[in-house]
């Protein structure tokens, strides 16, 4: 057996066993083109696996920003703003699906006027206690 998700599974993604596939993928393909030493298989296994390995601290910091939005009640509002905005709504959906890596994700959504939308919203929220607006369902699906 080859693959292992353990200690590579990418934060709040999950997806372990897509991980697990792809870090065997990596180990057959190490194997079949360079031979059963720890000096080939150390050079090209971990080079391949490093897609993954980077990303990881990306991963934890959405998942720490994620677990505080939800424990300061914040969370309404991330979703508001999503239905807001496309290039937000957008980050959401690749921060769980797992079509992109994180790094990329928020390197395409960083940008000064979410900065500023997600600023209004934080005033908003802690300073003048409002609730956010979440969308209403249109055509009967939820936004």
């Amino acid at each position: 057996m080859i693959g292992d998700s353990a200690g590579l599974m990418r934060p709040f993604k999950g997806k372990g066993i897509n991980t697990a596939i792809h870090t065997g993928v990596y180990a057959a393909r190490s194997i079949m083109m360079h031979g059963l030493s720890k000096d080939a298989f150390a050079e090209n296994y971990y080079r391949d696996c490093s897609q993954l390995t980077q990303d990881i601290p990306y991963g934890k910091a959405v998942r720490i920003f994620t677990n505080m939005a939800t424990s300061l009640k914040f969370m309404d509002h991330m979703i508001a703003v999503a239905a807001e905005r496309p290039d937000f709504m957008k980050a959401m959906f690749s921060s769980v699906s797992g079509h992109d890596p994180y790094k990329k994700i928020i390197a395409e959504t960083t940008s000064l006027s979410l900065v500023f939308t997600f600023t209004k919203r934080i005033l908003a929220h802690f300073l003048l206690r409002q609730k956010a607006c979440l969308p209403l369902k249109k055509e009967g699906l939820a936004l």
